[in-house]
């Protein structure tokens, strides 16, 4: 596990996915330097998803958003699918209120699910 610095943002490697433990109220310097990070991490490692774990956040701006959003589809991208996870009901209703969902982001109740998502998704490729 790493974290970007200063930023108590942690990143794990679990079941060849990177979860990455999102923190509210992230600044500039602190959301560059995670995305240097995720993007030398997915460059290194070849994980098959990314997914970005928002349980610590309640708020989130449509900035924010669109920041995470053009993280997310750069590190898509590079190869792994990518999705977000524990958004909070006010953040959904907002997201989806204000049409920012993108279809090349996964979403996702809780962690497990997600989990569960990218591994049978792996499972059913390696079947064909």
């Amino acid at each position: 596990m790493r974290e970007a610095q200063n930023s108590g943002i942690s990143i794990t490697k679990l079941q060849g996915m990177l979860l990455v433990t999102m923190q509210p109220d992230l600044d500039s310097d602190q959301f560059r330097d995670l995305n240097t990070l995720l993007g030398e991490k997915v460059a290194k490692e070849r994980p098959k998803a990314v997914v970005l774990d928002f349980s610590t956040v309640q708020l989130l701006s449509h900035s924010e958003y669109e920041r995470i959003y053009s993280m997310l589809l750069s590190l898509h991208l590079l190869g792994p699918q990518v999705a977000i996870s524990n958004l909070c009901h006010e953040v959904v209703l907002y997201l989806a209120e204000s049409e920012a969902i993108h279809p090349e982001i996964s979403f996702f109740l809780g962690i497990e699910d997600a989990m569960e998502h990218f591994s049978t998704e792996g499972a059913s490729k390696h079947a064909r």
